[in-house]
């Protein structure tokens, strides 16, 4: 068996045997709403002929961002089917393995990574969605959100200038060039999301931790807060963003009278040991 759980920027993969993890490994994430179906395709084949080149699979459950839609879906299941042919293949949203790594019979389950979505979910399956739309449209919260308004901050000038001076040293650039750079990249979510790395080391200045809240308030908001029942269901943050800024979603979740109940930064495991147990 072979489970993957991909996100925009990383995917990680256990391979399975008799029960038991065998292999572990990481690659970069796959999203056929900012990828062609030659690139996803290519890079299953890189995966295969450095990881797996040994071994077969006879079961593949592939969770993966951006393939909620019928269209996706496919795209994926097919360069998978290419790469495994013969292998048995689930295809599925990556809002279902957030789910169903918590490990409860229901719940509200938040990702919060370079995106950002929710759901309500039940006996491991989704029941209710909310959020999900995309760097665009929503993704409120999400790595690439703060990433965007960190950007956008600095552009007009909203925080202090030592927030400026240390990210454009680090980049090594000037702040129109990061601007372009972001603009012209072929994933501009994960260029974004890749700004918030900073946010750690300026975490301490009031105008960032604010502006951290404020995003997490707007999720919340756009999600949590329209689900059925949402007070009284267990609420479980998945992601590296939830993971790493818990403090500003707690602040958060408690200006919406939430309480949070786990923060786990990689679900991976989690979801071994839910398909393991079938």
């Amino acid at each position: 068996m072979l489970i993957a759980e991909s996100g925009s920027t990383k995917t990680e993969w256990r391979y399975c045997r008799a029960g038991k993890v065998e292999r572990s490994f990481k690659s970069p994430g796959f999203n056929p709403n900012v990828m062609s179906r030659e690139k996803i395709l290519a890079q299953f084949q890189e995966v295969k002929t450095q990881y797996l080149s040994d071994l077969s699979a006879g079961q593949i459950f592939f969770y993966g961002a951006g393939t909620r839609g019928e269209a996706q879906n496919r795209t994926v299941t097919e360069a998978i089917a290419a790469i495994f042919p013969g292998a048995e293949i689930f295809v599925g949203y990556d809002l279902l393995a957030a789910a169903r790594s918590t490990m409860r019979g229901e719940g509200i389950a938040c990702i919060l990574g370079t995106g950002s979505n929710s759901c309500l979910h039940k006996g491991g399956e989704i029941v209710e969605i909310h959020g999900g739309l995309g760097y665009i449209f929503g993704d409120e919260g999400s790595g690439g959100d703060l990433g965007k308004h960190l950007m956008k901050g600095m552009l007009q000038d909203d925080f202090p200038v030592e927030v400026k001076e240390k990210i454009l040293r680090k980049e090594a650039k000037s702040l129109d060039q990061l601007k372009m750079d972001i603009i012209i990249d072929p994933k501009p979510n994960v260029k974004m999301a890749s700004l918030a790395a900073y946010i750690p080391e300026l975490i301490h200045i009031q105008e960032i931790e604010q502006m951290v809240v404020n995003r997490f308030l707007a999720f919340l908001d756009t999600t949590v807060l329209k689900m059925n029942n949402y007070v009284d269901l267990p609420l479980d943050f998945i992601g590296s963003v939830g993971y790493y800024f818990s403090d500003q979603m707690k602040q958060a979740c408690k200006q919406r009278g939430l309480k949070p109940m786990r923060f786990v930064k990689d679900p991976i495991d989690n979801l071994v040991e839910y398909h393991l147990k079938d």
